[in-house]
């Protein structure tokens, strides 16, 4: 988590947050980009949980989750803006949203990465999550996807 003293805050996101995270999102993904529609629906939608990080007054990264009934939770998006990567952001944002899961009781989480980025899967790997299966073709643009699960409880 992040230090009591630093210029950067993770917190869950809110209305006025969107521009900011719209922007966002349209400079760090080519394709499969959330919505304005999609991220005002999930600010208020009981089963995700919308976590922004900021640094002094800029949004600079977001975590979604997906809760689902009786089955595993889902990461579904998370993103930091390249000029502060490196500092455990990416990090605190799974971190935050792994806990919160917990105190839901959520047994597992899942989420799909680009099955040719080894630094993210390698991210991953080091949080706790293992492989499960390649999706072939699940992105918007033909790449693959890696399946990875983390335990956890």
């Amino acid at each position: 988590m992040l230090n009591e003293n630093s210029s950067y805050k993770v917190y869950l996101a809110c209305k006025s947050d969107l521009p900011a995270l719209q922007q966002l999102e349209q400079s760090q993904f080519a394709s499969d980009r959330l919505s304005l529609r999609q991220m005002r629906y999930h600010l208020t939608n009981p089963k995700a949980l919308f976590y922004v990080c900021r640094y002094k007054e800029a949004t600079i990264g977001y975590a979604l989750f997906f809760l689902r009934k009786n089955r595993p939770a889902r990461l579904y998006s998370l993103v930091i803006d390249p000029k502060h990567r490196g500092k455990g952001l990416a990090k605190s944002l799974c971190l935050e949203g792994i806990n919160t899961l917990r105190k839901k009781k959520v047994e597992r989480l899942l989420l799909e990465v680009d099955s040719q980025d080894m630094g993210t899967i390698s991210f991953y790997e080091k949080l706790g999550f293992g492989p499960l299966k390649t999706i072939k073709s699940y992105y918007e643009d033909g790449r693959n996807a890696l399946k990875m699960s983390k335990e956890l409880l």
